[in-house]
């Protein structure tokens, strides 16, 4: 998984703060269906700082993203 962030307003100084696989470490299910993705990656800013992430997707949000990778 890549983790690519940019600010809002100069979306064109991207950078990458996160690039390594999922792996079954970094996920979660939670008793609702939905899946807790957690990693550690930099700050957008700073190098010397790290920070957890965590995403929550719903059930509805994991089939919408199934949905796009299927090209529907």
């Amino acid at each position: 998984m890549k983790v690519v962030v940019a600010p809002a307003r100069k979306p064109s100084s991207r950078r990458v703060i996160s690039e390594r696989p999922l792996d079954v470490d970094t996920t979660a299910r939670n008793g609702d269906g939905s899946v807790h993705l957690t990693f550690f990656a930099k700050g957008i800013y700073n190098d010397k700082s790290t920070y957890e992430y965590t995403l929550v997707l719903s059930r509805d949000e994991l089939a919408a993203l199934v949905r796009a990778a299927d090209g529907a």
